[in-house]
């Protein structure tokens, strides 16, 4: 089989991905993700950069 080109082999991202249950418990992980993020950036004296 030929090798595909470069395009066709990074075509696709591979992020992670979680399911959630409902959409109030997807918002209370995803919240509290970027809380954790912004307190561990300010205990580092960095700015959390969200975006």
């Amino acid at each position: 089989m030929a090798r595909l080109n470069l395009l066709e082999e990074t075509r696709y991202e591979k992020l992670p991905v979680t399911v959630y249950a409902d959409q109030q418990t997807a918002s209370l992980a995803v919240a509290g993700r970027i809380a954790a993020l912004i307190r561990s950036k300010q205990a580092q004296g960095k700015p959390a950069v969200l975006g």
